[in-house]
Parts: C-alpha cells; structure tokens; sequence
C-alpha cells in the first residue's frame, strides 16, 4: 500500500496509531509499541475517537509528531546507533521501553532484556523522586507541647 501523509504518536498504554492515506480514503494501522504486528482499517468515528492526538497530527500533515518522552540514551548502554535501532521497531522514548512486556523485550536482539530492565528501574527511581518531592514540599505538622502555665 503506497502512503501518501502519514502521522504517529504514541496513546495511553501500549497502542499506538498510525493514520495515513492512500489515494482518496484514510486507514488506520494500529498496533502495540514493540510489537511488528498490526491491524489496518479505514478511518472510522471511533478511531478518530480513541486516538484523538494521532488524528491531529495526521490532519496536521505532519509526517511525525513530537515524540513527548525520555530519550532513549539515556538508558545506560543504549547509544544513538542503538536508540535508531529502537526507534525503527516502534520505541521511541525509555517510557515506551519500559512498558513493553518480556517478550517483546526478549525480541529486540542483543541487549534487549537489559535494557528493558534498566527502563523500568529509571522509571521507578524517577517516581520516587517525583512523590519525595511532593512528600518534601508539604508543610510538616508538629505537635506543639501544651504551653506551661507561668508562676
């Protein structure tokens, strides 16, 4: 199938949908991050619907949206080679990364499994700090010693 405009941006969880048109009618190509199988239909209310920023960007002309994420270097061990490799079979950022299932990271080849599981440990590590943070920035309640009378 010859695509003339094609858009992609990723959608809560592990779906991704990509809109392109071929000749006169619009498809959808949905797929799971990670995964090299996929579905394709032509447009309907229900994908414009479900995949509402997908839609956008398509309508947009955009041949590829802003990628909204953690670059994927930042993964130790994955340099820009690997991140191109990543990128080429859907995963974009270390979010993306760390969502997917064993076996989809068993499936990425060489150090594929490492670098899932350091995904989600940077994952985790930054959520810690997110809710310390909060935890931080809260005032703290002290309990007040009950004032003394004076004689």
């Amino acid at each position: 199938m010859q695509a003339d405009m094609m858009a992609t941006t990723q959608t809560a969880g592990k779906v991704r949908a990509k809109f392109f048109k071929d000749g006169t009618q619009d498809y959808v190509e949905i797929s799971a991050i990670g995964d090299p199988c996929n579905v394709i239909h032509k447009v309907r209310p229900e994908h414009v619907q479900r995949f509402p920023q997908d839609w956008a960007a398509f309508e947009a002309g955009k041949s590829e949206p802003d990628v909204v994420g953690t670059p994927l270097t930042e993964v130790p061990g994955i340099d820009k080679n690997a991140s191109l490799g990543l990128r080429l079979k859907g995963i974009r950022t270390v979010e993306e990364l760390a969502i997917l299932d064993e076996a989809a990271a068993k499936s990425l080849g060489m150090g594929g499994l490492t670098w899932w599981q350091t995904a989600k440990l940077l994952m985790a590590a930054r959520e810690r700090e997110a809710l310390q943070a909060v935890i931080s920035d809260r005032p703290r309640k002290t309990r007040n010693a009950e004032p003394q009378p004076e004689a």
